[in-house]
């Protein structure tokens, strides 16, 4: 008889791995994270990526058809493209219809649209960068194939201003500007009406202006003339002076503090002792004065100006003299004037100008000349003498103005 035979194990053990391989391949795949999911932000920034590329490599078809792709991603709350390097691709396709119908509408896209709605830009990258330098190294093939394309003079006058606002140049930011302000002035000179007018003007052209408001501080000095019977009793004094003003819609505000030296002329009675000829006598003016500019250019300004104050002539004498020559010299009194200042100007400097209150802006800084002239409305009172005459200010100094500057459109 035969052995019984053992049962082969084999098919049973190799049923059982591979429902163990099942298994844990079932497990790995329910474990695995679920595939990624394309977003607005990832779909913008992989079209921009692919439209640099095409653009590297000269594609203009697909550049065209990729402009179309992108802007379909850009709505309320997302920014695909710069209206910058829409612009420069347009250019570099001949797209000229696309850069001249934006344009005239004024509007540019920017992270806000209105107040409160917040638009997310695209991812950094070199789209931007690169089309920059491609374009400008290549501007005046670009300006050439405007003069040869089919547009109106205007058109082609607006599309080159354009092109030279939009590509950096090798002068200085100051001259840039200066070049593109005077191609603005001739495009506007020539197509005052133009459809690009208000975007020439709110966007290209920049140029500022000096409001009517601003501030100085002065010094200064010169005579104070006396006539009638003052002249036989005084030299006439020279005076050192400092003050400030403050301008409102030409409107000028002024305070001026003058301290003047004078000698006397002849001996003068006094409470005590008689004040004597030669002596040093020592005068003050200070004064309030409101007054409007009715010339105001570049190179001068001219105010009236009509104030009140308080005008004397005293004795100048220390300390332990002070009640010798007590009651001499003409008494400090109110005193009325009226008269003019003025300002030739030297040139300008620009600058930033940031205000307590937080204002922020441009302004002039002036150093000027000023000159000036007042009549001097005075009781001349004195204890024991009878004066006669009129006093007259003449005014030598120097100026440190300021003026706010506001955007010339």
């Amino acid at each position: 008889m035969h052995p019984e035979r053992k049962p082969d194990m084999r098919p049973i053990f190799l049923l059982f791995f591979l429902i163990l391989l099942m298994q844990t391949g079932l497990a790995q795949k329910n474990d695995a994270r679920p595939a990624p999911v394309n977003s607005r932000s990832l779909e913008i920034s992989k079209s921009r990526s692919q439209l640099l590329d095409q653009f590297l490599e000269n594609d203009q078809l697909g550049v065209m058809l990729g402009l179309d792709r992108i802007m379909m991603l850009e709505d309320d709350d997302y920014i695909a493209l710069y209206p910058v390097e829409y612009w420069l691709l347009s250019y570099w396709a001949k797209d000229y219809e696309v850069i001249l119908s934006s344009c005239k509408s004024l509007r540019l896209d920017s992270l806000t649209k209105g107040k409160q709605i917040i638009r997310i830009p695209p991812q950094q990258d070199y789209l931007g960068p690169k089309l920059i330098e491609k374009l400008t190294a290549s501007r005046d093939s670009l300006i050439s194939q405007i003069n040869t394309a089919s547009l109106t003079d205007e058109e082609k006058a607006f599309l080159k201003l354009n092109l030279i606002y939009l590509l950096p140049d090798p002068a200085t930011p100051a001259a840039q500007q200066q070049q593109l302000n005077e191609l603005a002035d001739n495009l506007l000179a020539h197509y005052s009406e133009s459809d690009y007018a208000s975007f020439t003007r709110e966007f290209i052209r920049i140029r500022y202006k000096e409001t009517r408001n601003g501030s100085s501080y002065f010094l200064s000095f010169g005579k104070v003339l006396f006539t009638g019977n003052l002249v036989d009793y005084y030299k006439q004094p020279t005076f050192f002076g400092f003050g400030f003003d403050i301008v409102r819609n030409n409107w000028i505000y002024e305070l001026d503090i003058d301290i003047s030296f004078a000698k006397t002329k002849t001996d003068m009675p006094s409470d005590n002792e008689l004040w004597p000829k030669n002596s040093k006598a020592l005068g003050g003016y200070v004064k309030l004065a409101v007054g409007k500019y009715l010339l105001d250019t570049k190179k001068l300004a001219l105010a009236p100006l009509a104030g009140i104050g308080i005008f004397g002539l005293d004795p100048n004498t220390n300390s332990e003299e002070a009640n010798k020559y007590k009651g001499a010299g003409i008494k400090t009194s109110i005193a009325g004037s009226v008269g003019f200042t003025g300002d030739l100007k030297f040139k300008p400097k620009q600058s930033n100008y940031n205000s307590f209150s937080g204002y922020r802006g441009q302004q002039n800084s002036i150093t000027s000349l000023r000159f000036g002239y007042e009549y001097i409305a005075t009781p001349l009172k004195s204890k024991y003498l009878d004066y006669s005459g009129t006093v007259h200010k003449v005014t030598l100094g120097i100026a440190f103005s300021t003026r706010r500057l506001q955007r010339s459109l």
